[in-house]
């Protein structure tokens, strides 16, 4: 009879233990939240970030609020529109942060640049270009300052699209003579290219106000050019950085590289200037 107790006591505890570890799970979750940062307020009192399910939300700093990057401790200069963020709280029901850490800062970027690819060579890992010119000061470089036949080294995660489709290295062969726009980043003081975009057909710059954005049908408003579309290959810079499409807001001025789909316009680069 006393062990049949203490056998029921042992598990009746076991059975408390997990359903306590689980709340305390459950409850800690729930104080988590992870998003991509939209605004950030130029007095620093709050926030905006997109939540992966798709709302747009404000959310507070105090003056405890500590924020992370990769390098420890940091400031609010450290969060830049268009990084993913982990958002902790200590009370569950709260909107002030007690620690907003930077998940994956956007890549800093070199230049954005232009040109007809010569070779795309997965097994050198290289891109090489003719009439190739890099932009500047709201416009592409004269061809007469930058060398017109240029060779570029591939980062090793370099992403390639030809549209909207993500190409397989095997694929390269097929896109010398075609027009393309790629940016760049530096590494150990060596310009490497991190993503390339090649146009099905010439498009054309524009540079405008954005007064619409929408992420849900792919498609970006401008005030005098009307309707630009966007794709899973458009590259989107903010602040020097490429950054998810949620960062572009109403108002925004940006730089447009176009490409021509069908009669369409769609962005292989926008650029946002202000």
């Amino acid at each position: 009879m006393i062990k049949r107790i203490l056998s029921m006591f042992v598990i009746a505890f076991f059975l408390g233990s997990t359903m306590l570890s689980a709340e305390a799970a459950t409850y800690t979750e729930n104080r988590i939240i992870f998003g991509t940062l939209q605004y950030l307020d130029k007095n620093g009192r709050y926030l905006t970030i997109k939540r992966d399910n798709g709302r747009l939300e404000n959310y507070y700093f105090h003056r405890q609020t500590l924020i992370i990057n990769d390098k420890g401790a940091a400031g609010l200069s450290a969060l830049i529109e268009g990084d993913r963020l982990r958002l902790q709280f200590t009370e569950p029901n709260s909107s002030r942060m007690d620690k907003v850490e930077v998940l994956n800062e956007g890549k800093e970027i070199e230049s954005i640049r232009k040109g007809k690819i010569h070779q795309l060579d997965a097994l050198s890992g290289k891109i090489r270009l003719s009439d190739s010119s890099k932009y500047t000061h709201y416009s592409w470089g004269y061809q007469s300052y930058y060398n017109r036949n240029s060779s570029f080294q591939l980062s090793k995660d370099a992403l390639i699209y030809y549209g909207e489709r993500l190409l397989d290295s095997s694929d390269f062969r097929y896109f010398s003579k075609f027009d393309a726009f790629f940016v760049t980043s530096i590494s150990h003081k060596n310009e490497i290219v991190q993503r390339v975009i090649i146009n099905r057909n010439s498009g054309k710059d524009l540079q405008e106000e954005i007064t619409s954005f929408n992420e849900r049908q792919q498609f970006i408003e401008l005030k005098s050019s009307g309707k630009v579309n966007f794709h899973e290959g458009t590259i989107f810079i903010r602040n020097n950085r490429i950054v998810d499409p949620v960062s572009i807001m109403k108002g925004d001025k940006a730089f447009i590289a176009t490409d021509n789909i069908d009669g369409k316009l769609y962005a292989s680069i926008v650029y946002i200037t202000n």
